[in-house]
C-alpha cells in the first residue's frame, strides 16, 4: 500500500504543464491585474468620512471665536475648589465634634463615682472567685472518677 503511494507521488513529481497552458497564463500576466474591484460599501462610507472631514474644516476655519472649554475657564475652577474647601473644612469640623463628644463622656465617666475602683468591691469579689474555684475544682473531680468508674 505505502509503495503505492511512494510510486504515485515519483510520477506527480514528473508532471508539467501543457503548452497552451503555459502560454495563456503567461500572457494574462504579463497583460496586467484587469479591473479593480471595490465595494460600494467602501466608496460609500470614503464620500462619507471626506464630507464629515471637509464640514470640519470649514467649521474650524470660518468660525470667527474659537470655542471655549469650560475646563480652561480659571474662574469657574477657582469657584469650584473654594467650595470643596469649604465642604472639606465642614467635614472636619463635624469629626472635630464627635471626638469631643466622646472626650467629654470619657471625662463625666471618670470624674463621676463608679463601681470598678472601690478597692472594698475588688476585694470581696476576690474571695467570691477564690470560693467558686475551690468549689468547683472539686465538682471536676468527683465528676472524673465517676466517669473513670
Amino acid at each position: 500500500m505505502y509503495e503505492n503511494i511512494k510510486t504515485s507521488l515519483k510520477q506527480l513529481r514528473n508532471v508539467r504543464p501543457d503548452g497552451d497552458f503555459v502560454y495563456h497564463t503567461r500572457a494574462q500576466v504579463l497583460a496586467g491585474r484587469g479591473p479593480r474591484v471595490v465595494s460600494p460599501f467602501l466608496t460609500a462610507a470614503g464620500g462619507v468620512a471626506f464630507a464629515a472631514f471637509a464640514m470640519l474644516l470649514v467649521t474650524l476655519l470660518f468660525n470667527p471665536t474659537p470655542p471655549t472649554v469650560s475646563a480652561l475657564d480659571t474662574g469657574a475652577l477657582e469657584n469650584e475648589f473654594q467650595g470643596l474647601k469649604l465642604d472639606l473644612q465642614l467635614q472636619k469640623l463635624d469629626y472635630n465634634q464627635e471626638v469631643h463628644d466622646t472626650i467629654t463622656t470619657a471625662l463625666v465617666e471618670i470624674e463621676g463615682e463608679t463601681n470598678h475602683l472601690n478597692e472594698q468591691l475588688i476585694e470581696s469579689e476576690n474571695d467570691l472567685i477564690g470560693t467558686l474555684t475551690a468549689s468547683s475544682s472539686e465538682q471536676i473531680d468527683t465528676l472524673l472518677n465517676r466517669v473513670l468508674e
